[in-house]
C-alpha cells in the first residue's frame, strides 16, 4: 500500500465513523527529522471530522515512555467514553469501603445472592478469532456444592473502570462454599448487552496478556545476563489471573453477567496503570488486602 492509498484509507474511516475515530501518530527520529506523511494523515483526518493526533517522541527512552503515556492515556480516556452509555453517564453511586475498614462495616455490608439461571463461562481467545462464541461454559469453581453466587453490595476498591466487590460461591443453603473472589463490574455500563461486551474485552486483553507474559518469561529464563547466582535473585515471572463470568437471572429475570477472579491477598505495589502511570522510583502506593 503506497501513501496514497494510505491517505484514502484514512480519510474514508475519519468521513464514515466521524467522532468515533481517533487517529494516532507518532514519529521515531532525532529532532529535525521528517514526517510529513505522518502530518499530513492527521490532517486528512481531522479535515473529515475525526481526532488526530501527532507527537515526536524522538529517540532517547525517556521522551519514549513519555510519547507512550500520553497515548495509552488518550486512548483510555477515549475508551471509558464509548464503552459509557452515554457521554455524559455518571459513574455509579458507590461508597468505596476498603477491606481493612470493613470490620466497622460489618452491618452495612449486605450480600446479594443469585441462583437462578446461574452458569460458568471461561473466555476462549481461539473462538473469538474464529469469530464464534468466545465462551465455553465450565464448572463452578466448588462444583461438588455450589449451586450460585453471592456479591458483597459494597465495593472495596475501584479503578478506572470497574469496581471491586467480594464475590462468594454458595450452596443451596446460601452458605459460603470455597474460598472469597473478586467480582468486578462497570462504573458506568447498565445495560447487560453492553456489559458483557465490556467483560469480553477485558478477558480478551487479559488473555493476550499472559500469552505475551508467557513469552516474556521464556526468554528471561533463555538470557545469560539474567540467570540468577542464588535462588533469591531468581527474576519474578510475570502472571495473569484467569478471569470467569457468572452468568444468572437477575431478580427481574434479566439475563446479567459479572466477571470473577481471584482475590490475591498481600501487600501490592502499583508500578503502573491503565492510563499511563510509570513509577519510576519504585516507591508507589501499597495496598493490603487481607
Amino acid at each position: 500500500m503506497d501513501q496514497q492509498q494510505r491517505n484514502e484509507c484514512i480519510r474514508t474511516l475519519a468521513k464514515d465513523l466521524k467522532s468515533n475515530f481517533t487517529f494516532y501518530a507518532m514519529g521515531l527520529g532525532a529532532k529535525g527529522s521528517e514526517f510529513g506523511a505522518l502530518q499530513s494523515m492527521v490532517e486528512i483526518v481531522e479535515s473529515n471530522g475525526s481526532t488526530g493526533m501527532f507527537s515526536h517522541a524522538g529517540l532517547s527512552a525517556a521522551s519514549l515512555s513519555s510519547t507512550f503515556s500520553y497515548i495509552s492515556e488518550a486512548m483510555t480516556t477515549t475508551r471509558m467514553e464509548k464503552f459509557a452509555v452515554a457521554e455524559d453517564a455518571p459513574d455509579k453511586d458507590e461508597k468505596v469501603v476498603p477491606l481493612k475498614e470493613r470490620d466497622e462495616f460489618a452491618n452495612k455490608s449486605v450480600f446479594r445472592s443469585y441462583t437462578r439461571g446461574v452458569s460458568r463461562y471461561r473466555y476462549n481467545h481461539s473462538k473469538w478469532e474464529s469469530y464464534a462464541f468466545a465462551w465455553d461454559k465450565v464448572r463452578m469453581r466448588n462444583s461438588k456444592t455450589a449451586v450460585g453466587f453471592k456479591v458483597d453490595t459494597i465495593p472495596f476498591g475501584k479503578g478506572a473502570e470497574r469496581l471491586a466487590h467480594r464475590l462468594y460461591e454458595i450452596d443451596c443453603n446460601g452458605n459460603h462454599q470455597g474460598k472469597v473472589m473478586v467480582a468486578k463490574e462497570s462504573k458506568k455500563i447498565s445495560d447487560e448487552d453492553k456489559k458483557m461486551n465490556f467483560h469480553e474485552d477485558f478477558c480478551r486483553v487479559q488473555n493476550k496478556g499472559s500469552e505475551l507474559a508467557q513469552n516474556f518469561n521464556k526468554q528471561v529464563k533463555k538470557c545469560p545476563a539474567l540467570k540468577p547466582v542464588e535462588e533469591h535473585d531468581r527474576v519474578p515471572e510475570i502472571m495473569f489471573l484467569q478471569c470467569h463470568v457468572y452468568e444468572y437471572r437477575s431478580e427481574n429475570g434479566t439475563l446479567s453477567g459479572v466477571l470473577a477472579e481471584d482475590f490475591l491477598k498481600g501487600t501490592f505495589t502499583k508500578y503502573n496503570s491503565n492510563n499511563g502511570l510509570v513509577n519510576k522510583d519504585h516507591t508507589g502506593k501499597s495496598i493490603q488486602l487481607q
